[in-house]
């Protein structure tokens, strides 16, 4: 065995340095009702210069209260979508919901079961991201 021999499952690998994964790349700052929350020390070109801590606390004290309000709200919306969707399952649309983002979804029939389950999916989806996710963002920022 060389000194760059790595073993595995019993058998050396040579050359093991060579085949190393490539780098991940790191993601970009998240934003939060338009405001992109910047990273100190800054990791990526989105960051820029990174942001000044004072300014970092004011951000916070202003834009949490909402944010927790819209949790709320977001949370009793999910509630309330989360129901109705229940309700539709039980009764009319449960072919739809279980088709939606499968090959089977292009071979339903066009109307108005499809256009509410395509609604149903983007207000859940629009709850979550201007509700739901900004109050965590802003609380481990």
């Amino acid at each position: 065995q060389t000194a760059d021999a790595r073993v595995v499952d019993g058998q050396p690998i040579h050359n093991a340095v060579l085949i190393s994964p490539p780098p991940r790349q790191k993601p970009p700052p998240p934003v939060v009702w338009g405001v992109t929350l910047k990273r100190t020390p800054p990791i990526t070109p989105e960051d820029g210069k990174g942001i000044d801590p004072c300014n970092k606390f004011f951000f916070k004290i202003f834009l949490l209260v909402p944010a927790w309000v819209a949790w709320i709200l977001g949370f009793i919306v999910a509630v309330l979508l989360w129901s109705l969707s229940c309700l539709f399952w039980i009764f009319c649309l449960s072919d739809y919901f279980r088709a939606y983002n499968t090959p089977k979804w292009d071979q339903l029939p066009e109307g108005c079961g499809k256009s509410c389950v395509q609604c149903y999916y983007s207000a859940s989806r629009w709850c979550t991201d201007y509700l739901r996710r900004p109050a965590p963002l802003l609380c481990c920022w």
